[in-house]
């Protein structure tokens, strides 16, 4: 690469950064991507090993509502443009058809993220978008150039580049072994941009288990249960692990469990936040607590508390985590239904940015300007 590089100069050849770089493509400009890494989209390729939820099948004012917070206009406008069959029809023209899960999430007919990323790399060449891998950005020179500094096979290179318009794909700070560390971070907020610090966000929330119920349970499924905290309940299904919970509703809720665990509520209350909050679990969603109550006052007497929560409906699993956390202290049948509506459960933490599917935070949405500013 040297000083006639591209007119558009892509750094990150995440999905933002091929993205980019086919938006520039499409408007006849010239694209050249650099990426740290030795081969593009190693989180892309990870995500599918279970996979490859590309989108969502529900209605599009629906997808849209589930997005709160101070970017959630922005987020709307966003997918009002940008809808998710036209993400499907994209797919299908590079040769990879979709299809809607029972859940409503939309996966590649192929379940895999490598013959969607090799169709769409041979797309980008066929458009002349070239790529650079084994270059990591490295800010901005005196004179306003673009440095860029070889790693890996290419260490010891040291570029200063001077494209028309550079776009910054650098990705977050989730699962670092591919490539997105965050080190941007710094480099942006020493000229002046905001970045809000980038924090776990779809990650496992931190439960303290006793031993009985590891011993027993760890690695078992809560199915088809529902999650809520503050007005969000979230259905799907709940995983029983050594550090606590993980599986949609718990990656769903772990934004707001993290932001209050930090600042002490929804509108900052304290600048240091609470040591723990509690998330609730309705293990019967489709029952009620009267239907629930009907069912525990037909049990034996003489059954334990164990058994008399499986004959209503749960599984052992769930009949462990209702022990652990306020079964035991119920009283009759229509104080344990209660607790199986709505159990309370003591979420001690998140786990790490490192574990985390995705990150929350970067630039803020008041350092950007519109188009043509």
């Amino acid at each position: 690469m040297g000083e006639s590089v591209s007119q558009i100069l892509v750094i990150g050849a995440g999905p933002a950064g091929l993205a980019a770089a086919e938006s520039g493509a499409a408007l006849g400009k010239t694209v050249t991507v650099v990426e740290t890494s030795r081969a593009p989209g190693r989180k892309f390729l990870l995500a599918g090993r279970s996979g490859l939820n590309l989108t969502h099948s529900e209605p599009d004012a629906v997808m849209a509502g589930r997005y709160r917070g101070s970017a959630a206009d922005h987020v709307r406008r966003t997918i009002a443009a940008h809808p998710p069959e036209l993400l499907r029809q994209w797919a299908s023209e590079l040769g990879e058809p979709t299809f809607a899960g029972s859940s409503g999430r939309v996966f590649p007919a192929s379940l895999r993220a490598t013959p969607l990323l090799r169709s769409w790399l041979q797309s980008l060449a066929a458009r002349g978008v070239q790529l650079q891998t084994e270059l990591r950005w490295d800010g901005w020179s005196s004179d306003g150039g673009t440095r860029l500094v070889g790693v890996g096979r290419r260490t010891g290179e040291e570029l200063v580049v001077h494209p028309t318009a550079v776009v910054l794909a650098l990705g977050g700070a989730s699962w670092p072994r591919t490539g997105s560390a965050g080190g941007w971070v710094d480099v942006l907020r020493a000229r002046g941009v905001r970045v809000e610090s980038l924090e776990p966000s779809n990650v496992g929330l931190l439960v303290r288990w006793s031993d009985a119920v590891l011993r027993r349970f760890e690695g078992e499924a809560l199915k088809h249960v529902v999650m809520s905290y503050h007005e969000v309940r979230i259905s799907g299904d709940l995983v029983v692990t050594k550090r606590g919970l993980h599986g949609g509703p718990a990656y769903s809720l772990s934004a707001a469990v993290g932001r209050d665990l930090r600042i002490g509520g929804p509108s900052g209350e304290s600048e240091e936040g609470p040591s723990s909050v509690e998330v609730f679990v309705d293990f019967l969603p489709d029952r009620s607590a009267e239907q629930i109550a009907g069912l525990l006052a037909r049990v034996r007497p003489g059954d334990s508390l164990s058994n008399r929560l499986r004959k209503s409906g749960i599984s052992p699993a769930a009949a462990a985590v209702l022990m652990e956390f306020g079964a035991r202290a119920a009283n009759g049948p229509a104080e344990l239904s209660a607790l199986m509506k709505r159990c309370p459960i003591v979420v001690a933490g998140t786990e790490e940015i490192d574990r985390a599917i995705s990150s929350q935070g970067g630039v803020h949405m008041t350092s950007m300007t519109a188009e043509g500013e």
